[in-house]
């Protein structure tokens, strides 16, 4: 079965030059290292990282990558920088069968919006404690999709795991 790992980015300091250039601020840089550490079990082989080429998603994504155990392949993709969610299940839907994990790593209100899109209604467990947390920097939202990346929506995607900020 697949998985999705949907991340926003960490922490960013307020300006810069322009938006895309932002960089983490020390928090995101410590965010990022604690999300890297606690996806690493949500990780299986072969796995994917499409990632938008602001600097801060392409740094929040190095950070997390280089705690992780499992051998992640990074795609630095333009269109999520401005990405609404039909974009970002366009990528994924076309990702190859042989991907186990794909891991999209963007920005809001995109990732919140994807999110809440493929939670729906439902209740309970992980879907309350998304619904209680909130979507803020550093937030990462864990799906089974069931039964290919082809057929990903609402009613094929299972949150299983809801991951706040962690640092």
């Amino acid at each position: 079965m697949p998985r999705l790992i949907l991340v926003r980015h960490a922490k960013t300091e307020r300006t810069a030059s322009s938006d895309a250039v932002r960089d983490l601020t020390e928090r995101g840089r410590s965010q990022s290292t604690a999300l890297g550490e606690a996806l690493d079990g949500d990780v299986r082989e072969p796995a994917v990282a499409l990632v938008s080429t602001a600097v801060r998603a392409a740094q929040t994504w190095d950070l997390a990558a280089s705690v992780l155990a499992a051998e992640v392949t990074r795609r630095l993709l333009d269109s999520l920088y401005t990405a609404d969610p039909d974009v970002v299940l366009d990528e994924v839907r076309v990702l190859g069968e042989d991907v186990e994990t794909a891991i999209v790593v963007g920005h809001n209100p995109t990732i919140a919006d994807l999110v809440a899109q493929l939670v729906g209604n439902r209740a309970g467990g992980a879907y309350d404690e998304l619904r209680a947390g909130g979507f803020s920097p550093a937030t990462t939202a864990v799906f089974d999709v069931e039964p290919r990346w082809s057929d990903i929506d609402s009613t094929t995607a299972t949150l299983v795991r809801y991951v706040p900020p962690l640092a």
